[in-house]
């Protein structure tokens, strides 16, 4: 259509600029494709080159362990933001964080110290609790 020139000459300065990065896949420099959704060309080609892609990157291993990672990374998000809920749910934490959060704003405490305050709290409170 009208804009075909400039698409290839968009495709051609990105496809440029990916030459400066590092490939983020080991072996797959990715392509840099142009389709027109009006036209119906190059989609076919476009998902053709996602499903290579997919491929390659079953066949060495790699998709599996992207997941692998995503999926720990993904475990300890959980378990941090769990953590950050249930520690600033409790009510040792809800008295004490409004006086600590003022003494940080005033400068009369440093924020170790005041989080070290909250965590020997509930540190104490859970071992007080276990014995």
């Amino acid at each position: 259509g009208e804009n075909a020139v400039r698409a290839e000459k968009t495709r051609k300065d990105y496809e440029n600029a990916l030459h400066l990065m590092a490939p983020r896949s080991d072996g797959w420099q990715p392509p840099v494709l142009a389709c027109s959704a009006l036209e119906m060309t190059g989609i076919d080609e476009i998902w053709d080159t996602v499903l290579a892609h997919r491929r390659k990157m079953e066949a060495s291993g790699e998709l599996f362990r992207k997941r692998s990672r995503q999926a720990r990374d993904w475990f300890d998000f959980l378990v941090e933001e769990g953590l950050k809920e249930w520690f600033y749910g409790l009510s040792e934490v809800k008295s004490l964080l409004p006086d600590l959060t003022r003494r940080l704003e005033l400068g009369d405490t440093t924020a170790m110290a005041a989080a070290r305050q909250l965590l020997e709290l509930v540190t104490h409170e859970y071992e007080r609790k276990q014995t």
